[in-house]
């Protein structure tokens, strides 16, 4: 199951990603235990996700946001702003 809604947010830290994510688990109505089960990644890394804690590979924090709808954006600083890659 996945919740497919785009969602474009500019994220430049690691605790800003850690609430999107959380807020948007709430939304769905999904426990960590079950974003757990459909995503296949462990509870504990999804709380390490949602406090900002630890590490956090982009292929872990990848499969979390597939499911939810959402996906992450490379994107270069310039002068001006940003420029999607």
């Amino acid at each position: 199951m996945h919740y497919n809604v785009g969602i474009k947010v500019i994220i430049m830290d690691k605790t800003k990603v850690a609430k999107l994510v959380k807020k948007r688990r709430k939304e769905l109505g999904l426990n960590q235990e079950r974003l757990s089960k459909l995503s296949g990644v462990s509870v504990r890394k999804i709380s390490d996700i949602e406090t900002a804690s630890g590490d956090t590979s982009v292929g872990t924090l990848h499969k979390v946001l597939d499911i939810m709808g959402m996906e992450i954006t490379i994107q270069v600083k310039t002068a001006d702003g940003f420029d999607t890659l």
